[in-house]
């Protein structure tokens, strides 16, 4: 599967789970927009003297401002600059051992940002603001620290947004399982209340 293939699939996947699964609300409509838009300004590059940055990735760093509508939000930054570090460190790591990156392409740094993120935020909409988020600014720290060596790259690339939509799909697929496994443990546990209130009326 080329990359653009891929690419194509996970936007369709995680579109049909937002637009389907998730509970309506008004943050699950701005979550469809960005994810539409950025998927058609994925292939429009932005140049200039120094750096090529891609729209997508301009229309991602809009929702820095999404912080501050958080309930935690100094925690939110924390969060954040932490999935950064770690998503700059592992795309250095990616260039000096590159084969083990090969092995699990494209999965390894997505599995491990979802991880971190799990680990540090909660609630689903939270969590993907701090990984758009951390995975924007870790994608410039990446570009600053390439710049230093004068080597180019583009901010923003088909191989960003694939981590990013990989990223999101495991965080959306776990986000989805663990209600489907809250469902059915309530609904087993109603009926066994009701079974027991039952067997004690009969007594």
């Amino acid at each position: 599967m080329s990359s653009i293939e891929l690419l194509y699939s996970l936007w369709a996947i995680n579109s049909i789970l937002i637009f389907f699964f998730m509970k309506t609300s008004r943050a699950k409509l701005i979550l469809f927009i960005y994810l539409f838009l950025t998927m058609i300004s994925s292939h429009i590059v932005l140049h200039n003297a120094f750096q090529q940055v891609s729209l997508a990735f301009l229309i991602l760093l809009t929702a820095l401002p999404f912080i501050l509508f958080i309930h935690r939000p100094y925690y939110m930054m924390i969060s954040s600059f932490i999935i950064s570090i770690s998503y700059a460190a592992i795309l250095l790591w990616e260039r000096i051992s590159p084969i083990w990156f090969i092995l699990a392409y494209p999965f390894l740094i997505s599995l491990f940002i979802s991880c971190i993120i799990i680990i540090l935020v909660k609630p689903v909409y939270e969590r993907i603001i701090a990984l758009t988020i951390g995975m924007t600014i870790g994608e410039i720290i990446d570009g600053l620290v390439l710049h230093t060596y004068h080597l180019q790259k583009q901010i923003g690339s088909l191989y960003f947004l694939q981590n990013l939509f990989l990223s999101l799909l495991i965080l959306l697929s776990i986000h989805l399982l663990h209600r489907c496994y809250i469902k059915a443990f309530s609904r087993k546990q109603m009926e066994q209340d009701i079974y027991t209130f039952k067997s004690r009326k009969i007594m």
